[in-house]
């Protein structure tokens, strides 16, 4: 008898969020034979999300976003997810999109990962797939290296490999974000293609050990030490490419933000504070030169 794919918990139709994150900590461990590479990072969601509403339809896909720099076509990342589902159930039926895109595109947060893996846990719901988690991250990876991060539901949690294999770090205080988002995109591909060729060999054990601790000292408000732990090795290539990051973090950083990052690949560069109070006031002050590129944001 074949397997049975479809449980009886199917829906019709239903809306979810699609959430964002930024990288804590980012650290480049050397490179793969295929050209990728090795990293270790502290991956933190965040409570800025796009909303994905999902609905049965006869047969195909459709996507609909209103959003100008969000392909429809098969180039979303969820027409991909959707081949891969296609494959492994011949005989599912359709799927329609309706997506609200806040997360601001080619960022460095996450959000065409995170679109993906609410897109996947979203189709397993709409027909009740029988699909396990260790199958679904499988899918997910094959989409991209932060894909795993959001399919597994946790708030925080340490990065390796190229990012999918993860251990979750629980996080015992909410962390208060204030984004400073880019007019213009970053290439993640240009970005690593601009990394030195050559590159150390550091041990993943010490270099965890140390994200564990910046991460203890989040958690207990002691800021100053944080920040002399917590890096992103992509920085400096990112700035290469738009030094314009560079000039937002030391703005940043003058008008006292107590840690300034650049999330993932950039060129998104966040500011942390211990309080709600100190975070908003921040926010209103960088407003006033960024407008709408200003996004305040807490753990989710």
């Amino acid at each position: 008898m074949a397997p049975k794919f479809f449980s009886e918990r199917a829906m019709n139709s239903f809306t979810l969020r699609s959430y964002s994150k930024v990288n804590l900590d980012l650290r480049i461990l050397g490179r793969y034979k295929d050209g990728y590479h090795k990293l270790l990072t502290l991956f933190h969601r965040l409570s800025l999300t796009d909303t994905l509403h999902l609905s049965k339809t006869a047969s195909g896909l459709s996507i609909h976003c209103r959003h100008p720099a969000v392909p429809c076509g098969e180039s979303n990342i969820m027409a991909k997810a959707w081949v891969l589902l296609k494959k492994r159930y011949p005989k599912l039926g359709g799927v329609r999109v309706r997506l609200l895109k806040k997360i601001p595109v080619a960022a460095g947060l996450g959000g065409g990962s995170g679109n993906a893996a609410a897109f996947l846990l979203g189709v397993k719901r709409l027909y009740g797939l029988r699909i396990s988690p260790k199958e679904l991250l499988g899918l997910g990876f094959q989409l991209g290296a932060d894909v795993p991060f959001f399919l597994s539901g946790y708030p925080q949690a340490l990065g390796t490999g190229r990012g999918e294999k993860l251990k979750k770090l629980t996080s015992y205080a909410k962390k208060w974000l204030v984004l400073i988002a880019a007019d213009y995109g970053l290439s993640t591909r240009d970005v690593y293609r601009a990394l030195p060729r050559h590159l150390g060999a550091p041990s993943l054990t010490s270099l965890e050990r140390t994200v564990r601790i910046s991460s203890h000292f989040l958690d207990r408000a002691e800021f100053e030490k944080a920040n002399r732990l917590l890096r992103n090795d992509l920085e400096k290539p990112a700035v290469g490419l738009q030094p314009g990051i560079a000039e937002v973090m030391k703005q940043a950083v003058d008008l006292g933000a107590p840690i300034v990052r650049m999330s993932g690949s950039g060129p998104t560069v966040f500011a942390l504070f211990p309080s709600q109070k100190k975070a908003k006031a921040f926010a209103r002050q960088f407003a006033g030169i960024y407008k709408n590129r200003v996004i305040f944001c807490h753990s989710a």
